[in-house]
């Protein structure tokens, strides 16, 4: 059997933050006045090791703190404050005041094994087995006791419409999924027996929560038939396992990613390599619907997927090329190449909740997916040093199209992916951050 590798492709803190380097495209324009009317967020970024941040109509640009030392994780914002780890797996919460005043960063506290900042709320896990909740305006000596008994060995945690979806230990021995009010309220709800291994395998639909749960977590060695999605009423009510009778594999299951929240891609008979990655060569394409069924997408391996409308799923395949599948009851019922390589990422970039466009990122070049289904050519476009948040519209980039007068400048790419606009004349390092007011 196969030794199971725990690996996800994509780091969703989700707030679903990814990094990108783009050029300029289509029409380039400066920021206009009813843009600036309509500003929704702001850029946080660095130059010459300086942070700064400007709001996303291109005004407003305002230095946080000199002398930046990159964090090792991504930042993000709580109230008045951005908050970060210094490295991957510390366990020391670092926050920053956005308004300039400070010439260091603080400590929030020493000992957090998980966090997350929703609508001005940090929600953090400690070693103990712990979670609090407190206003990120506040003072560590001001949180709340929301939950204990969590699992420390699985601490990824996930706050949907007030109630958080976590890990905890019952009875003593055994691991399992549980929700509970975010005030700390109620009794806890037990979901499933298992663990929730990363907060990116929860995802909401209007009426319910999907998790993607694996019943025999104390197994870490062998890859076994134990991924099972289950079904949580938003408003209470009992868990649902949709595909007990079928469950995953594991390594099946963890080479795959939901596809927002309609999907969940999985790979069958998929081998480790010797490195232990997953080797895509060796498995075949599956997904998983939110009822249960499971049906064939593609002859070989995929390793990302992202809705296209409501009918289809673009992808990419194990020999890195692009696909848009039309699926229709449970089956895919047309398939097509778009015949671009070297490809390594495809998403969806959000506008008010609902997809406004589909990109896919390659080594050499990046594609706008047009409604026909063509495909459009971005120069320039490069996957490593851009931001964008499903909150705020938009994409925020760097422009590294070394022809263009913006280039190295802070651009702004419409969430339909049709125009740019150059925000800053400052010559810009890296973008951090695209965050709401």
């Amino acid at each position: 059997m196969n030794k199971l590798h725990l690996f996800t492709k994509k780091n969703v803190c989700m707030l679903f933050i990814l990094t990108l380097l783009f050029t300029s495209f289509g029409t380039v324009t400066a920021p206009t006045a009813e843009a600036a009317a309509n500003a929704s967020g702001y850029v946080y970024y660095t130059s010459d090791q300086d942070l700064f941040r400007i709001k996303t109509d291109g005004t407003g640009a305002a230095l946080i703190m000199e002398d930046f030392d990159v964090p090792g994780t991504a930042l993000n914002r709580g109230g008045n404050y951005l908050y970060y780890l210094s490295y991957s797996g510390s366990t020391t919460l670092l926050r920053l005041p956005i308004d300039g005043t400070a010439t260091e960063d603080e400590v929030f506290y020493n000992d957090v094994l998980h966090y997350s900042i929703v609508n001005g709320t940090l929600y953090y896990m400690t070693s103990a087995g712990k979670i609090y909740s407190v206003s990120a305006n506040a003072a560590v000596s001001e949180a709340k006791q929301i939950a204990d008994k969590a699992d420390t060995d699985f601490e990824e945690f996930k706050i949907i419409d007030g109630k958080i979806y976590y890990n905890t230990v019952r009875n003593g021995r055994s691991t399992w999924v549980a929700s509970k009010a975010v005030t700390g309220a109620g009794q806890v709800q037990y979901i499933a027996a298992g663990a929730i291994e990363q907060d990116h395998h929860i995802q909401a639909t209007s009426n319910s929560v999907n998790i993607i749960v694996n019943t025999k977590p104390e197994e870490q060695m062998y890859s076994l038939d134990c991924i099972v999605l289950y079904s949580v009423p938003k408003k209470g009510g009992a868990a649902k396992a949709l595909n007990l009778n079928a469950p995953i594999d594991a390594n099946a299951a963890y080479s795959g990613i939901w596809a927002t929240n309609t999907y969940y891609l999985f790979n069958k008979g998929i081998r480790l390599d010797s490195e232990g990655h997953f080797n895509y060569n060796t498995g075949k394409g599956y997904l998983l619907n939110t009822s249960g069924k499971t049906f064939s997408l593609h002859s070989t391996g995929v390793y990302d997927i992202a809705n296209v409308g409501t009918d289809k799923v673009a992808f990419i395949d194990s020999a890195d090329k692009g696909y848009v599948a039309t699926i229709k009851n449970n089956k895919v019922t047309s398939k097509k190449n778009l015949n671009i390589s070297k490809l390594h990422s495809v998403y969806n970039i959000m506008s008010g909740g609902k997809i406004a466009s589909t990109i896919f990122f390659g080594d050499n070049a990046s594609y706008l997916l047009n409604s026909d289904l063509s495909v459009q050519k971005i120069p320039g476009l490069n996957w490593d040093y851009m931001q964008l948040s499903e909150d705020v519209d938009g994409i925020y980039y760097i422009n590294d199209d070394s022809k263009d007068t913006g280039y190295g400048q802070l651009f702004q790419l419409s969430s339909n992916g049709k125009t740019a606009s150059k925000l800053s004349e400052q010559s810009i390092s890296r973008v951090l951050l695209v965050a709401k007011q």
